[in-house]
């Protein structure tokens, strides 16, 4: 719905007055979430295209802007960069992390089939105990990507569904499980006792394999 601003816009374009079109481009591309940085990187790449007389008409500067951002998606790929940690020691944990509504429990399905795919054998912990449905869906992507899922109790501390799983995917090590990916409620930063709550699911993994996370998404 934000994107079709962008068409809006362009269908009236004027090579003429470009310059405030493109202030106008760069503010719609922000309204919808592309940030700042890359809606100036966005924007510059197009104000370029068209001094060197690339580009002209609406038409064209939309699919100048689509290639720009499939151009900035190309270059953020890369594999996963997770060292695991080998069999006969703990697996490697990934603490996952975010306000409300971020993507967080969509994001580690994805993760999830990634690391399976490459014959990763991952297990997932129902971290939110806050969330209606949180661990049946995390239970759906598990499923989806072949993955385990820990155990949940709803209305438990999260630290200690977090310890009761992860003392269990030690006590699994010899090729059962090689990653441990942990889900976690929303919550704003400025929310004291949950950010506290974070704080004890953080040190929760560390008395249970001191130095991790190994990654905090």
């Amino acid at each position: 719905e934000r994107l079709g601003l962008v068409d809006g816009l362009l269908s009236s374009w004027s090579t003429e007055e470009f310059e405030d079109q493109l202030e106008e481009l760069e503010e719609v591309l922000i309204t919808a979430d592309f940030g700042p940085k890359t809606a100036l990187k966005v924007v510059g790449q197009v104000r370029d295209s068209i001094k060197k007389g690339a580009v002209r008409t609406g038409p064209e500067v939309r699919k100048k802007v689509q290639q720009c951002i499939v151009d900035l998606l190309e270059a953020k790929k890369c594999g996963p960069d997770l060292a695991l940690t080998p069999s006969t020691k703990a697996p490697a944990v990934v603490l996952v992390v975010g306000v409300n509504g971020a993507g967080k429990t969509t994001t580690i399905g994805k993760l999830a089939s990634m690391f399976t795919s490459e014959g990763t054998k991952v297990l997932l912990v129902p971290g939110d105990t806050f969330r209606a449905a949180a661990s049946a869906q995390l239970a759906e992507w598990a499923k989806r990507c072949n993955a385990t899922l820990g155990t949940f109790k709803e209305g438990a501390k999260p630290q200690l569904v977090v310890q009761q799983n992860l003392e269990t995917a030690a006590e699994q090590m010899g090729g059962h499980v090689d990653l441990v990916v942990v889900d976690t409620a929303g919550r704003l930063h400025t929310a004291y006792a949950l950010m506290e709550e974070l704080q004890a699911v953080h040190k929760a993994i560390g008395q249970c394999t001191p130095g991790q996370p190994d990654e905090v998404l």
